[in-house]
């Protein structure tokens, strides 16, 4: 008895385990917002530039402001403050 008790949680585990996973991977690509025409340019941060103030130039009806925030910071490994000279990789819409 105690054989298939522990089978079944072991079962139970894996099974909660793989769902969790997948969970996690779908999430990480609806925040990426993954998309084939994606390029990245780069972008020579002034002064006066926010993270948020750059994004709002590449906004599109396709990308939002909050998405390219989220793939500039991922991408350039950034939290929120960015330095005049600073190169950053920003997310564009190819044609």
């Amino acid at each position: 008895m105690k054989n298939i008790f522990k089978k079944q949680i072991a079962i139970l585990l894996t099974i909660l385990t793989i769902s969790l996973l997948a969970t996690i991977k779908i999430e990480n690509k609806k925040l990426l917002g993954y998309n084939n025409n994606i390029e990245y340019k780069e972008y020579k941060v002034k002064n006066g530039d926010s993270i948020e103030g750059i994004a709002k130039k590449y906004a599109t009806n396709t990308m939002s402001v909050k998405k390219i925030i989220t793939k500039i910071q991922i991408k350039n490994n950034i939290e929120e403050v960015v330095y005049p000279g600073d190169i950053l990789l920003v997310p564009t819409v190819a044609n």
